[in-house]
């Protein structure tokens, strides 16, 4: 510091701001988890994102309810049902004797949109542990090269 500086900061009287009170004993920061949200939670990309996970994971969570048949039951006894018959809605129009099929039945007379529910089942399960698995590789190499000094 120059002489001109250090004269000036010397000229300041000392009660100015009293030192011990300038933290506010009741305010708390915000955790880490609280402001790693908070930023998350302002991209609409990233609220896309979680909304279409959480959808899925209650379709997965919740499918025995959702699914009106087993996804692996053949109707045996419908066999004038054609084999990937098209959707039949009764609100819709479709015969009342007809079993209902939102998205019609498959080859062996399986239907479609209990499957598919039963089905994000296996791809939720699919990508977690994929997940699961990169971040254990990631953690382990990033251990081994911090331990090591480098890759």
């Amino acid at each position: 510091m120059t002489q001109k500086t250090e004269s000036k900061l010397a000229s300041l009287p000392n009660d100015i701001i009293d030192i011990e009170n300038v933290q506010d004993e009741g305010y708390q920061s915000d955790s880490l988890f609280k402001l790693t949200m908070r930023r998350i939670l302002r991209q609409r990309s990233a609220v896309i994102g979680l909304s279409i996970l959480l959808f899925l994971i209650l379709v997965a969570i919740f499918a025995p309810i959702i699914a009106p048949f087993d996804p692996n039951f053949v109707l045996i006894g419908h066999e004038d049902i054609k084999r990937r018959s098209d959707p039949c809605i009764h609100l819709l129009g479709c015969p009342e004797d007809h079993p209902q099929h939102i998205l019609g039945t498959d080859g062996n007379v399986r239907d479609v949109f209990s499957r598919i529910i039963f089905a994000t089942r296996v791809s939720l399960m699919v990508g977690f542990t994929t997940v699961g698995f990169a971040i254990t590789i990631g953690t382990l190499l990033g251990a081994l090269g911090g331990f090591l000094g480098g890759w």
